[in-house]
């Protein structure tokens, strides 16, 4: 098993490995992918394979949790004091800049929340891969880092891959970065 080596998946440049030093590093084969054994145990030990958010965020909640950060409740107690003091106008000052902050910070969690739930929408919930050299169709939640996935024309892609080969591959990067107005082609180095 990989142990320490699987928890620094996300510091390596993997698309820079050429596919064979990709698949070492993950304990996989191009041939015959995974053994069963092998895949429970990362999936235990990683994860399922899910874009987390968190479940049913209430409408109050996030606005409540804009006015938690330790800033925001040093600036609560000097609009306090300001009042307290009779400086009424350093005081709204103080509350104006507050409320701005939470209705700034309100907007922009809402809107990450709101993709998120886009891109769980969006994610296949499927996928074909290679393991112990046949090809399964699992639930997309049991992919885990060392799986040869399958695609085909249509496909949608199920989480994070390196190409270890391919034909004529085009992707809508739209989606994701919204730079792109048409299909990117990608080469495999």
């Amino acid at each position: 098993m990989l142990g320490n080596r699987l928890t620094d998946l996300n510091k390596v440049d993997w698309h820079a490995l050429a596919p064979g030093v990709a698949l070492d590093r993950v304990s996989s084969d191009q041939e015959h992918g995974l053994s069963e054994e092998l895949a429970g145990a990362r999936l235990v030990e990683t994860g399922p394979n899910t874009i987390s958010a968190r479940g049913g965020v209430r409408l109050v909640e996030t606005l409540f949790r804009q006015f938690a950060s330790p800033l925001v409740l040093i600036l609560l107690v000097a609009a306090g004091l300001s009042v307290a003091l009779g400086h009424r106008l350093d005081a709204a000052a103080i509350a104006a800049i507050i409320f701005v902050n939470a209705a700034l910070g309100f907007a922009q969690e809402w809107r990450a929340q709101a993709a998120i739930s886009a891109l769980q929408q969006m994610m296949a919930p499927a996928c074909r891969v290679l393991r112990e050299g046949s090809v399964q169709t699992i639930d997309v939640q049991g992919l885990v880092p060392g799986d040869i996935v399958l695609l085909e024309a249509g496909d949608r892609i199920p989480g994070d891959l390196r190409l270890i080969a391919c034909r004529k591959v085009i992707a809508l990067g739209l989606l994701f970065t919204n730079l792109a107005k048409s299909p990117l082609d990608k080469f495999l180095s």
